[in-house]
């Protein structure tokens, strides 16, 4: 039974190619018994190329329908099998600032920190928040806190580097960069918490605040782990004698 479905689904899918065959055939027969003519060859062989393209736009067609239909089946399968991701999207940016300090004053074990967004001037109360909690679990050395940062013109991350590799009480922080002469490149942020939570932060155009989400959900946590560890990779280790070199070759600007 299954065998004679598969044979209707292939005759139905290549009528058009069956056709064209068939026709071929056909005429080569009546050729070769002298029933057709050389005007009449050429007429048919016109319209057995015309079913010729016809079935290649026909084929191309339903091959695009397949690949549809596969990848609509594939998203809607993975979506069941990652199930419904936890996301925020923090409406102000303070209020982002605001969560992500909480969170980082919670963390358990890690702090992975990649801070490639251009620099902002702020001089919220959130964004003094945010500073403090950092240097708060950085002193408490209870995570290993690594940071990758873009390392830009105006030198502001660096000097920060030199503040806290100096600071005998912070020991699980690990600074790593790159190194990069266009300051307003719009590069994105993130930040993940104990292998547990994504917060990450997006640019945007001039003028318009960042976007910022915080986002729970292994498998997303996942990828941007493994982002990390790349950039990790790839990246400047700095020290502090690294990281003095380089504060001197880009000074912080006011």
């Amino acid at each position: 039974m299954k065998d004679g479905n598969r044979i209707w689904d292939f005759i139905s899918n290549n009528l058009i190619t069956l056709s064209t065959i068939i026709t071929g055939i056909v005429v080569i027969v009546l050729q070769q018994i002298g029933i057709i003519g050389p005007d009449q060859i050429s007429a048919a062989i016109l319209a057995i190329l015309a079913l010729l393209a016809t079935s290649e736009i026909v084929d191309k067609s339903r091959k695009l329908d397949r690949i549809e239909d596969s990848v609509a089946k594939g998203f809607s399968s993975t979506l069941k099998a990652i199930g419904n991701p936890e996301v925020y999207k923090f409406p102000l940016i303070d209020e982002g600032f605001e969560y992500v300090a909480k969170r980082i004053r919670e963390a358990k074990f890690t702090i992975d920190h990649v801070g490639f967004s251009p620099r902002v001037p702020r001089w919220s109360k959130s964004n003094e928040k945010y500073n403090k909690a950092i240097i708060s679990i950085l002193k408490s050395n209870r995570v290993k806190y690594r940071y990758v940062f873009i390392l830009r013109p105006s030198g502001s991350q660096i000097t920060r580097t030199v503040s806290f590799l100096s600071d005998s009480d912070i020991k699980q922080y690990f600074p790593a960069c790159y190194i990069q002469h266009d300051e307003s490149f719009p590069a994105f942020s993130f930040i993940l918490i104990d292998q547990e939570e994504l917060i990450i932060y997006y640019s945007n155009v001039l003028g318009e605040p960042e976007v910022g989400l915080s986002i729970r959900h292994p498998d997303i946590v996942q990828v941007h782990s493994d982002y990390f560890r790349r950039l990790w990779t790839d990246a400047t280790r700095l020290n502090l004698k690294k990281s003095i070199e380089l504060s001197q070759q880009f000074p912080q600007k006011d």
